[in-house]
């Protein structure tokens, strides 16, 4: 494998391919049951356009999400010393890092009528309004229906991903040390995890205190993917 690296990114000059797959225990550090190395370098595919080189970026184990991997994902294994450790991993689509969550607030909305001014039919356009740390801005998804209404939006590419409903209907009791908890349940959050309230159809972007001190309110958790799935709660509903 020859890189390139410049500007905190990593140009890839070229690679032979040797794919694995396996279970994936952070906390052990193995991965297809080998050891992970712990000079290990893991990177992950951020962009590949058809008309230049592929760009990667280094990421750190506990950035993965999931707890296995497959050989779709895992592009090249590499393993080497006197025990087969892993020390090199470059990896596609197993982190959310590069996504930025939002809240969908608006969807440009385009009517069709006939010659009498009847509504043939009503459509999205594309456009739409998104608060990102609490600053609204607009985006334009194309055809892309979200199924929920937070979003994530990837910083490098400008690609659209789905964010995934992991709780809802019940009440904030704890923040601490990275995790949320819901009644009796605990979540893990990303570092950059935002909390918004919803009052009379307005967001507003508030601290962990303040939705602490709502009491009853009950609120949904929004993730870059399942609790099965080693998501991590990104957004924070309150109603």
């Amino acid at each position: 494998m020859e890189l390139a690296f410049a500007d905190g990114a990593a140009t890839l000059k070229s690679v032979t391919y040797s794919p694995k797959s396996g279970a994936l225990d952070k906390e052990l550090m193995t991965f297809g049951g080998s050891w992970i190395a712990a000079d290990c370098s893991v990177l992950v595919l951020a962009s590949n356009p058809d008309d230049g080189p592929a760009v990667v970026r280094k990421i750190r184990v506990s950035d993965i999400d999931g707890a296995s991997l497959s050989k779709n994902q895992v592009l090249h294994a590499e393993l080497s010393g006197p025990m087969s450790d892993v020390t090199l991993l470059y990896l596609q689509n197993v982190t959310k890092t590069d996504y930025e969550y939002g809240v969908i607030t608006a969807a440009d909305t385009v009517v069709d009528r006939d010659e009498q001014g009847n509504v043939i039919r009503k459509y999205t356009s594309g456009s739409y309004a998104v608060l990102l740390h609490g600053e609204e801005t607009s985006v334009f998804a194309g055809r892309r229906v979200f199924a929920t209404p937070v979003v994530g939006i990837n910083s490098l590419t400008g690609e659209f991903t789905d964010a995934v409903l992991m709780d809802s209907g019940k009440r904030l009791t704890a923040v601490s040390g990275g995790r949320l908890k819901l009644d009796n349940t605990v979540y893990r959050a990303a570092e950059d995890f935002e909390i918004y309230r919803r009052m009379d159809g307005e967001y507003s972007l508030i601290s962990a205190d303040e939705a602490l001190r709502l009491g009853s309110a009950t609120v949904e958790l929004y993730g870059d993917a399942g609790v099965k799935s080693g998501g991590r709660v990104r957004i924070v509903i309150i109603r």
